[in-house]
């Protein structure tokens, strides 16, 4: 089974520990990068494998850390800005300092035709009004809200499917989102702990256990869920989410003009 985890992240020492697992075949990854530290490395797998892509941007819980210009030359090199947008559960910064880094990085993105991957939590209803007029493709990672508002309900509106589908903002999403417009991810080896703590506050340091190596398993297991959902054969599914995720990374955006 071909697994492509659309949205990951990876620390610098678990940077050997992926490239075993690319090296293997079969496996794509998107890493997500939000500091210039984090982008370097994330750069350096992209020149050595084919099968990893990068989004870069600064995150709304360092909007007030990680300065814009520091991750431009970044940006301008990824394949979609991201993960961007606005955090008012998790996050901690001035909600008024994420809108602002928030709208200047859509801007940025829309002027260098990238696609965005979009980071809601608490906040999907006002993103939904905020991207209403962005032309390129969006990718809603993990989304939590019980709604789905009209914002994403369009044709060039990704949504990941994380390892989470007992939860039922997630069942919902896989539920109404067309299978061609899902993707699977794992958003790092950290999340698979989370999930399986019970989504603790903060994760005890002496109960982590998953490293690279656990997250195609887990992948894996998101496709099969996903495909009992929507009543299709397995390979086919995992096809179409590695698929949907390679269109969505590989993004030209006359593609999606109308």
């Amino acid at each position: 089974m071909k697994i492509f985890d659309a949205h990951t992240h990876i620390s610098a020492d678990q940077k050997h520990e992926l490239e075993d697992l690319l090296e293997t075949g079969g496996f794509a990854a998107a890493i997500s990068t939000s500091s210039p530290e984090e982008a370097s490395f994330a750069f350096e797998l992209k020149r050595k494998h084919r099968n990893v892509y990068v989004t870069a941007g600064v995150h709304p819980w360092r909007a007030d850390t990680v300065e814009l210009a520091d991750m431009l030359p970044f940006i301008s090199q990824a394949d979609a800005v991201g993960e961007i947008g606005l955090d008012s559960v998790w996050g901690s910064v001035n909600m008024e300092i994420q809108r602002r880094i928030f709208l200047e990085q859509l801007a940025l993105a829309h002027s260098l035709c990238k696609p965005i991957v979009l980071h809601t939590k608490g906040c999907e209803a006002e993103i939904a009004e905020m991207v209403s007029d962005f032309e390129h493709p969006l990718l809603v990672h993990w989304y939590s809200a019980p709604d789905l508002y009209p914002g994403y309900l369009r044709e060039n509106c990704f949504f990941t499917i994380a390892p989470d589908l007992r939860g039922p903002a997630q069942r919902n999403v896989a539920e109404k989102i067309p299978l061609e417009r899902l993707m699977a991810e794992s958003d790092g080896a950290g999340s698979l702990d989370w999930v399986r703590l019970g989504k603790p506050a903060v994760l005890p340091k002496g109960e982590l256990r998953s490293g690279i190596a656990d997250i195609p398993p887990a992948l894996e297991k998101t496709v099969r869920a996903i495909a009992k959902i929507k009543g299709t054969e397995e390979k086919e599914t995992a096809a179409a989410l590695y698929d949907n995720a390679k269109r969505f990374y590989r993004h030209r955006s006359a593609i999606y003009r109308a």
